[in-house]
Order: structure tokens, then sequence, then C-alpha cells
């Protein structure tokens, strides 16, 4: 997924294209920016022999429908056991490359996720069944774009898009990879996932660019995460008070020291505290209104 980051997708392919090379893993750049940068780039690595890169023009579309066009396959050249979705400044090594074939060519579960993030770092290999308990565990972790991989005979089976292209306040334009996933695996009678915990297993990113998110915060991690959540099926329901708080930028939102810093940002401003914002602070914040407020104003 390309958005206006050559610099990014040089630096990712210089760095890491061998390994992509060796590993014999296809990258498809389905690259929606203003001009064709990115394009050239990849076309300059495959003339120099790098065959396992694919350029897919997208100019013109919204992130929702660029996702939806890879999970529906249309684009794709090859026939693939799995689909593995990562922003065009992410990268992985060897090791984790092949830990990711070990998984799915012995265990062949319905999705795979790299946890990189959360308390079980270290447990290994980590199999869930039920997707409650993978909402409990690894909701926020899989809130990254980066860390999850889908068997395509199961998980974009008969996938369907949404019907038109997705707004800015609708939660799912923010959340759509993690929308997908929880509504999915609610509806699958059976399923097997299964949770990379190693910490020589990584997802690198480039340091050319990174995320657009820290001005919008308060909008994306208080407004539309929690509305993201409460949309979700009835199955998750007893875990989505926890899941809510559990979200991510933990010690900003979570702490008053955080929001101190945000505030000496620029970040917490009080445009930033809408009505909206203060309605639902409490479902990700043990920090009140009142002191938020003060904060802001201080």
């Amino acid at each position: 997924m390309s958005h206006n980051h050559p610099e990014s997708v040089e630096h990712v392919l210089d760095s890491y294209g061998d390994i992509f090379r060796a590993c014999e893993l296809d990258v498809y750049y389905y690259d929606s920016g203003r001009d064709d940068r990115v394009r050239d780039i990849v076309e300059s690595f495959v003339a120099r022999g790098y065959d396992n890169l694919k350029y897919i023009p997208c100019r013109g579309l919204s992130g929702d429908q660029k996702l939806g066009l890879l999970y529906s396959g249309k684009c794709l050249k090859g026939e693939y056991d799995y689909i593995w979705v990562v922003k065009d400044r992410t990268a992985c090594d060897s090791r984790t490359i092949l830990t990711v074939y070990q998984e799915a060519l012995f265990e062949k579960p319905d999705m795979i996720v790299i946890d990189t993030y959360g308390e079980d770092v270290g447990k290994g290999m980590i199999t869930y069944n039920r997707a409650s308990e993978l909402y409990r565990d690894l909701a926020w972790e899989i809130t990254s774009m980066d860390v999850s991989l889908f068997r395509t005979a199961t998980m974009l089976k008969d996938y369907v898009p949404y019907d038109n292209s997705l707004s800015p306040d609708d939660p799912r334009s923010s959340f759509m990879q993690y929308d997908f996933i929880f509504r999915k695996l609610a509806m699958m009678d059976s399923l097997k996932v299964r949770v990379i915990s190693d910490p020589g297993v990584r997802i690198l990113n480039s340091e050319k660019s990174g995320s657009m998110w820290a001005d919008q915060i308060f909008d994306v991690w208080v407004n539309l995460w929690t509305k993201e959540n409460e949309a979700l099926p009835k199955i998750y329901d007893d875990h989505k008070k926890e899941v809510m708080r559990s979200s991510a930028v933990p010690h900003f939102l979570r702490s008053k020291e955080g929001l101190t810093e945000l505030k000496n940002r620029g970040i917490l401003t009080m445009d930033k505290l809408t009505l909206e914002i203060q309605k639902r602070w409490g479902l990700v914040s043990q920090v009140s209104v009142e002191d938020l407020l003060e904060i802001c104003r201080s």
C-alpha cells in the first residue's frame, strides 16, 4: 500500500530487495501517489532483475478502495496461498519471512499475526480458535496493517468490498483492515489463527517516512476507535471496554505525563477537544475530563 512515499520505497528496496528476491517473496506496490516516482523506482529494480516486484497503479483511489482491490485479488499476477498487506515503509528480514513461510506451510492457519508489541512477545507460537479471545488479547496490535497475513482460501474467499468509498468520519476509514478482520472472523464457523511471538521476528520500518497520525491522535484514538469497536459484532461485547482502553499511544492518553507531552508538542489543543471527544474520553483513559482540560489550558 503506497501513497506519496517514494523515498521510503527506494530505501526499503535498496536495503531489503535482495532478501525479498532470495526468499522468492512477490512484492506488489498498490500506488495512489500523485506522481510516477514509485512506478519509476519499481521499474528500475525490475530492469535490474528483481522480477518479483509488481506495480499496480491506483491513482485516484482511496485507501479502502485500494485495500478492496488487493483483497479481491483482481490485480494479482499469480495464485497465492497467503496475502500480507503492509505499508510502503515496511520491511522484514529473512528470519521473519522464513518463519512466516514455515507457519503457512505446516500449520495452514486462516490468519497469521506477527506480535511485535504485546505482552506475549517471547512466548513462541500461540494458537487461537476463538475470535473473541484473539480480540481480547491482541486487538490493539492488529490495528497495525503490517502484522497480519490472510489465507486466501478462507479469509479472502468471496470478499465483498464496501459499496462506496468511506468518508473520513466513518470509523472504518481509519481501521479498514481491523474492521475486516474481526467481522470476517466473527462469521467463521471454525478458525485457526497463529500468533508469532518471537522477539527475533521483527517488522522493520524505513526512517524515510513515519506515521501521519500524530496530529489526529484525539479524533482517531478517542472518537473513531471507540465507535469502531462499539460497531463490531456482539461476540466481542464482553471485551470491548477493556480493548478500548488498551488503545494505541497508551502512555499519551492514559497518563497526565503523556498528555502534558502532547500539550508541549502542540498536539493537545482546545480545538481538538470537541464535545464528542470529551463525551467519549472516559472510554479510553482513566484521566478525568477535568484534568484533561486543565492540562490543555495550562
